[in-house]
C-alpha cells in the first residue's frame, strides 16, 4: 500500500502531497500508515484497511 515493505525506510515523500495514503513518517517501518489530508481518493483505501484492521483486533474473540 505505501510502495515499499513493512521492514524498509520510508522513501521521502513530497511536502504538500494530500488525499493520499503513505507510510507513517516515525512508524513506518513497523507497517504503520498515515492519511494524509484525506478526502475522496482515499476514501475507499481507508475504508477498507479500517473494516480490516477491525476484523483482526476482533478475530480473538470471535
Amino acid at each position: 500500500m505505501a510502495g515499499h515493505a513493512p521492514n524498509e525506510p520510508a522513501l521521502d515523500d513530497a511536502l504538500g502531497t494530500t488525499d493520499a495514503v503513505r507510510a507513517h513518517p516515525v512508524h513506518g517501518s513497523a507497517g504503520r500508515l498515515a492519511v494524509v489530508n484525506p478526502g475522496p481518493g482515499t476514501e475507499k483505501a481507508t475504508h477498507v484497511l479500517l473494516l480490516g484492521a477491525c476484523d483482526l483486533a476482533r478475530a480473538p474473540y470471535v
